[in-house]
């Protein structure tokens, strides 16, 4: 099965198991419109559960579309300018408001980036994912410094995004680019799990490897390194 067949079957199956989803969020959602008087509290928690849980599997299943699709995206590759990226990103996701900074304003280090050849929407997501770890995995109380840079050699180049956040266990740097890899509770830390999953399907399609180690500044050191060919 190639990349275009996999993904049309992934969308099927999600497509399919997205109507029932929608059955239990509608009628749960009637039910607790018409009945939570009539419910004691234990009741109307267990329905508001089932509810919760099924907008939860929906959104679970959006984003294993979105796997899916990364492999078959037949956007023409191009040059892009990751500085002029990374600043497109910042000003759309609104980086430095108190969700991310926590109040307190972040510090944000960003080198002379390389031009690559590549699938813009592609490099989007990766830099998206990257960037939204290193803003949301930080200390509460502590201010946030996140760097990017790039390392250069004769046949391969890396982007380097350090931070001085919570950082990850060495044991786990093994699983957290499987889907829904998650370390740490919903509730602290918001987000599908999915983020370095899809990082390491574009990085795989660009003949890239991604690693991580614990940076300068305390927190987590992201390696992406690509062959030099895909450097503009």
């Amino acid at each position: 099965m190639n990349s275009d067949e996999y993904s049309k079957t992934i969308y099927s199956i999600a497509h399919d198991l997205s109507a029932p989803l929608r059955g239990l969020d509608g009628f749960s959602t009637i039910l607790v419109e018409t009945y939570q008087d009539k419910l004691d509290e234990q009741g109307l928690q267990w329905l508001l559960m089932i509810k919760e849980n099924a907008i939860k599997a929906k959104v679970m299943l959006n984003s294993i579309v979105t796997y899916s699709q990364i492999t078959s995206t037949d956007y023409p590759p191009i040059e892009v300018n990751l500085n002029q990226l990374i600043d497109k990103i910042l000003t759309k996701n609104k980086y430095f408001n108190n969700y991310y900074s926590n109040q307190i304003t972040p510090t944000l280090k960003i080198t002379k980036l390389p031009t690559i050849k590549g699938i813009e929407q592609l490099w989007d997501k990766l830099l998206t994912a990257l960037l939204d770890n290193a803003f949301k995995f930080q200390y509460k109380d502590k201010k946030p410094i996140i760097e990017v840079s790039t390392i250069q050699t004769k046949d391969c180049w890396s982007l380097l995004i350090a931070d001085n956040g919570i950082g990850i266990k060495k044991q786990d740097y093994d699983i957290i680019t499987r889907i829904f890899s998650r370390l740490h509770s919903e509730k602290i830390y918001p987000g599908d799990g999915m983020g370095l999953a899809y990082c390491q399907q574009i990085i795989n399609m660009y003949d890239g490897s991604i690693k991580f180690d614990q940076s300068m500044l305390g927190g987590l050191l992201v390696n992406c390194t690509f062959p030099s060919r895909f450097l503009a």
